[in-house]
């Protein structure tokens, strides 16, 4: 299957307006159920017994990127421009986008040094909602793997995801096994993440709202409650993006944030 469109842009993320009245009417339920239901078809598209690709082109944000992170090829336009901007609206990626991240950023050499730099590599990526200028650049943030594909001609992009597909299954396509474990680097690097947001809030590079913003992200990042290096599961940091996506819906700053830009279509900084 190849998931694509051909509007003006592959997706600009989920639905802000909706996510603002079910958080002022304090309708949880709906919210978890929502996020759930996005996980889950995210993991879908990821273990699917046959390859799904995704074309994303334009904007490619939110929502949009983590469907993207989740396929088992992608087929991107040169003018791509990725990424996961959830902090710009006051909360965090959590269709699976966190988690796919930790999974990316932890691939390579073992140990607790590599690991550790790596997600604060990760943390910088996410919190300043860094938005690839091109395919190219969103590789290098690694939106896109080695594997991905890229199509110069726009008008090329369906035509060239159908033969990048055809091709997976003439090779004898093999659906990805769930990963038994993937390693957390712990409390500790989020303490150097916290000092490291603390100097920029002290230079007022931040607000006091985007140190908090930040303190959740990295939570999730490092792994949740873990004091050290660790090994948890998919469903584990799932779990951990739900719950801190819920928790900043609930917030003021978090509501006053997707109003602005719903109203001015840019970030508050509140």
């Amino acid at each position: 299957m190849v998931i694509a469109n051909q509007g003006s842009h592959f997706s600009a993320g989920a639905d802000l307006n909706y996510i603002l009245r079910e958080s002022e009417l304090g309708n949880w339920e709906n919210l978890n159920g929502m996020i759930q239901n996005f996980q889950e078809t995210n993991l879908m598209i990821k273990y699917s017994p046959k390859p799904i690709l995704v074309a994303p082109f334009g904007l490619t944000l939110g929502g949009g990127c983590e469907i993207s992170l989740h396929a088992n090829r992608i087929q991107a336009s040169a003018e791509c421009y990725m990424g996961l901007v959830e902090l710009g609206v006051g909360l965090i990626p959590a269709a699976g986008g966190t988690k796919e991240m930790v999974l990316r950023y932890s691939e390579g050499e073992s140990g607790f040094n590599y690991l550790a730099e790596r997600i604060k590599t990760a943390f910088r990526i996410i919190a300043k909602a860094k938005v690839s200028q091109s395919a190219l650049e969103a590789r290098s943030l690694g939106f896109l793997r080695s594997t991905d594909q890229v199509s110069i001609n726009g008008d090329s992009l369906i035509s060239d995801s159908v033969r990048t597909i055809l091709k997976l299954v003439d090779e004898g396509f093999i659906s990805p096994t769930p990963p038994k474990s993937i390693p957390v680097p712990g409390n500790s690097v989020l303490a150097t993440l916290k000092v490291e947001m603390h100097q920029m809030l002290r230079g007022n590079y931040i607000s006091e709202y985007d140190y908090f913003l930040g303190s959740k992200l990295g939570y999730v990042l490092c792994g949740g409650d873990c004091h050290s290096l660790q090994n948890v599961s998919e469903e584990y940091l799932l779990e951990l993006e739900r719950e801190c996506f819920l928790g900043l819906c609930g917030e003021i700053k978090s509501q006053e944030r997707i109003k602005f830009m719903l109203k001015e279509g840019r970030p508050l900084r509140n």
